[in-house]
């Protein structure tokens, strides 16, 4: 509790009754003995309740495209190993394209390590409004959550506020999606394989 950290964010999903029990006593520990901040919990904490659970990568918060970025692909891989060890084919690597600077890096690693480790892709996108005309409306909900101006600039540190890149966070269609995956379509196909797993 006394480290701050930022941690990683992975998606996780039930595949069952047991598996939503097992996410709601993670979901206790995170609040109850690891809140500094946010909830967090450690790896400890996943092993031992990682029953009937499947998970997501996660986008570029996550700590596998994280490692990419910051420390390296030797990293990365040994935290893909980590999540393939505990979690089997109930682990996917998650790939999204919301036109950032970093994701077609991490989306070119991520193939890659998809192939030489043998764990599927799934293609993802985080949406935070319905429609991309939407982005404006959720730009001025997050200054005034914030207490900002529209007119200070998107960043990190004083001067800056914060907010989404640009206007692709929306809700996208089916056919959106098979357009920006087309060169990887498995990573579509796939998603019917982990709805499948779940009851």
């Amino acid at each position: 509790k006394g480290l701050k950290d930022n941690g990683y964010q992975v998606v996780m999903l039930a595949k069952s009754k047991k598996g939503y029990h097992n996410m709601a006593k993670m979901a206790s520990v995170a609040y109850i003995d690891g809140f500094y901040y946010v909830p967090r919990i450690d790896k400890e904490i996943i092993k031992q309740y990682k029953e009937d659970i499947i998970v997501l990568s996660g986008g570029l918060n996550g700590e596998i495209p994280n490692k990419i970025l910051n420390l390296g692909e030797n990293q990365a891989a040994e935290a893909l190993l980590w999540w393939k060890e505990i979690f089997g084919d109930d682990f996917y690597l998650e790939i999204s394209d919301h036109h950032q600077e970093n994701e077609k890096h991490i989306n070119e690693v991520l193939i890659e390590f998809s192939k030489k480790y043998e764990v599927k892709l799934v293609a993802t996108n985080n949406t935070f409004y319905l429609k991309k005309e939407d982005s404006l409306a959720h730009d001025i909900l997050l200054c005034v959550k914030d207490g900002e101006k529209i007119a200070t600039p998107k960043g990190r540190g004083r001067g800056f506020r914060y907010g989404l890149p640009n206007d692709e966070f929306y809700f996208k269609s089916q056919e959106e999606m098979k357009a920006l995956f087309n060169h990887i379509p498995e990573a579509i196909f796939n998603i019917q394989e982990v709805v499948d797993k779940i009851e």
